[in-house]
């Protein structure tokens, strides 16, 4: 069968016409997800990776605000008593603004994929993917100084005013290290080897917690290192972790998870 070109061109725009909405369609889909959250006493706060903004709101709800936009793929946030911190992965920088909003300033630029970023009184500390480093600014300083490098791949990172720990998953599964490092700087220290995937990561006083995506577990170990313990086995593809005095807490697939005693 044969059809005029008019037909051709007018079948062509139908298509394309469909595709377009397709395509909008899904953009405010990817919008609906948000990336990285960080929460004080009084609010809540998230990246949206694809609409490029960090935003803001009450921990009882109410109107979200919006704390930065035009980011580049703004990922993990963190906050601590005056200001929320993020990393834009494709912008190459470690940004911070004031959490009641303002000019968002540029902490560190040149960084090459920054992954999670953390907080305390000791610094500003993040991973950097593509050249397996982990990066802390302390307070007052305008030069990073890199604590670890050639670490393969630093994904998740917690840090507890001594050390920073951090989740290195790599390929192939069964190659992953959970580490650690002092603030100032130091040799790293490898708290647990032979993981599959390990991804997000919290600290207490005493353990470190992580998610194994690709084994689908919860581990534990000693902040000093010692033999891992497997809290939970036959989850669903667990991502984010917290832990609090009495329990550890983490997301499986469409559920939120708690074991308690920890």
């Amino acid at each position: 069968m044969t059809i005029s070109l008019d037909k051709a061109l007018e079948q062509f725009d139908r298509v394309e016409a469909n595709l377009t909405k397709a395509e909008r369609i899904w953009e405010r889909l990817l919008k609906l997800v948000p990336d990285g959250i960080a929460i004080d006493a009084s609010s809540v706060y998230w990246t949206d990776l694809y609409g490029g903004t960090v935003m803001k709101i009450g921990r009882d709800g109410g109107s979200p605000t919006t704390l930065a936009s035009g980011q580049n793929y703004p990922e993990r946030v963190a906050v601590d008593g005056t200001s929320v911190y993020w990393t834009n992965l494709y912008g190459d920088s470690v940004m911070k603004v004031a959490i009641g909003g303002g000019a968002p300033i540029v902490l560190a630029s040149g960084q090459h994929h920054p992954e999670d970023v953390a907080v305390d009184a000791t610094g500003v500390y993040w991973g950097v993917s593509a050249t397996g480093s982990v990066v802390r600014l302390a307070p007052g300083s305008q030069t990073p100084t890199t604590l670890a490098s050639g670490k393969g791949y630093p994904s998740a990172i917690a840090v507890d005013g001594k050390n920073v720990y951090w989740t290195n998953p790599v390929i192939p599964t069964g190659n992953a290290t959970v580490m650690k490092v002092a603030v100032k700087g130091g040799v790293p220290t490898v708290l647990a080897s032979g993981q599959d995937e390990p991804l997000a990561i919290a600290v207490d006083a005493a353990s470190v917690y992580w998610t194994d995506q690709h084994a689908g577990t919860v581990m534990r170990v000693g902040i000093d290192g010692g033999t891992p313990v497997t809290l939970a086995s036959g989850q669903v593809g667990p991502l984010g972790i917290v832990v609090d005095a009495t329990s550890v807490y983490w997301a499986n697939g469409s559920t939120i998870m708690k074991l308690t005693p920890k």
